[in-house]
């Protein structure tokens, strides 16, 4: 289980399980257990992020979708699969 928010600033901050690197942090840690920024481009800031089963998903201001995490059955939207 993992989840994500998105602060009034526009920065998403993620925790919990990162074993497929779903909160957007990179793979290196399994686990968060307290919120951590989720570093994004100097000119994207959030505004909706999701939480899938291994993956997640965020709409930037600018509309476009990032997603990372788990991708075996493309939940990415991009043909990856991490």
């Amino acid at each position: 289980m993992h989840s994500l928010v998105v602060d009034s600033n526009g920065r998403a901050w993620a925790w919990g399980c990162n074993t497929f690197g779903q909160l957007g942090v990179g793979s290196d840690v399994p686990m968060l257990h307290t919120p951590t920024l989720v570093v994004l481009p100097s000119d994207v800031r959030a505004q909706h992020v999701a939480a899938g089963f291994a993956h997640s998903a965020m709409i930037s201001t600018q509309k476009e979708l990032l997603s990372f995490g788990w991708g075996l059955y493309n939940q990415l939207g991009h043909g990856s699969f991490n």
